[in-house]
């Protein structure tokens, strides 16, 4: 049985905001295939009556915060001075983006990192997804 993942979907719509989200398991197949961004537009075009182009799904993962802590310390980030970091990402090592990022080992997991013009994007490894591809991974 391949391990799942609780994700976070959030639902945007223009001019509105964040207007629903939830949280589901999905596998690392199911992430790559894109299901959690197709269960969110459900949502959006038949709970919440919008069309294509009036929303923005989103899927990210709880990151707890003295992970974030940990990262900042490590990447030496001054949130004044050295830009954002955005950390609610799901490093699935079947998705060949996550080349271009440089894993860091933390205390309590490993986080890919990737700097950008306004930060870092990171993404959280799951172990368990990177097993399941017998240690062949993009991450």
């Amino acid at each position: 049985m391949p391990h799942k993942e609780m994700l976070t979907i959030t639902i945007r719509a223009k001019g509105k905001g964040e207007i629903d989200s939830f949280t589901a398991p999905y596998s690392m197949k199911e992430e790559f295939d894109d299901l959690p961004i197709i269960h969110g537009e459900a949502v959006a075009e038949y709970v919440h009556n919008l069309v294509e182009g009036e929303y923005i799904v989103q899927v990210s993962v709880q990151i707890p915060d003295k992970v974030i802590e940990e990262l900042k310390t490590v990447l030496d980030i001054d949130n004044k001075t050295k830009g954002q970091l955005i950390a609610d990402r799901i490093g699935n090592p079947m998705k060949s983006c996550f080349s271009a990022y440089r894993k860091i080992a933390l205390s309590s997991c490993s986080v890919m990192v990737k700097q950008v013009s306004i930060g870092y994007c990171c993404a959280v490894v799951v172990p368990e997804w990177v097993q399941e591809r017998g240690g062949k991974s993009n991450i």
